[in-house]
């Protein structure tokens, strides 16, 4: 569950046991991906962004001290 070893290689040493079709989990397996833990959920949560990085409808953080 944690990653540190698959489910192929515990049923290979026997933590793991499986009952039924294990070609259904293969396929299952098969279709996960790993992401990035710290994806952007909504806009501006992942951090602050550059202004190099925005597009015609996003604006950057405010300067208040220096206008």
């Amino acid at each position: 569950m944690t990653g540190e070893k698959s489910l192929a290689a515990q049923m290979a040493d026997g933590k793991a046991k499986t009952e039924g079709h294990q070609q259904i989990l293969e396929q299952l397996a098969s279709t996960l991906m790993a992401f990035d833990p710290r994806f952007e959920i909504m806009p501006g949560t992942k951090g602050p962004a550059t202004p190099e990085g925005l597009n015609d409808y996003e604006y950057g953080p405010l300067d208040l001290q220096g206008e």
